[in-house]
């Protein structure tokens, strides 16, 4: 029997290359350099995608991470 591929499915995938950033609600691509805010669910909001590489995050993200989360950020700040 050949499985079906669903809504569910893909998103699961996606999530699968997201590291939580649990100290700001987020989830960082740490492929692309880009963080999203965590739905209440866990999943992340595609839809208001934010640049770690273009400076886009207000100082107070930053100085709201945790030092775990920040030391994964940190490649992706410039700083």
């Amino acid at each position: 029997m050949i499985d079906m591929i669903n809504t569910k499915t893909i998103n699961e995938l996606k999530m699968s290359g997201l590291i939580e950033l649990s100290s700001v609600g987020s989830l960082l691509d740490s492929d692309i350099g880009c963080i999203y805010p965590q739905n209440v669910d866990g999943t992340p909001d595609y839809g208001c995608e934010i640049s770690l590489y273009d400076d886009e995050v207000s100082s107070e993200w930053i100085e709201s991470l945790s030092d775990e989360d920040y030391n994964v950020c940190k490649p992706y700040l410039n700083l």
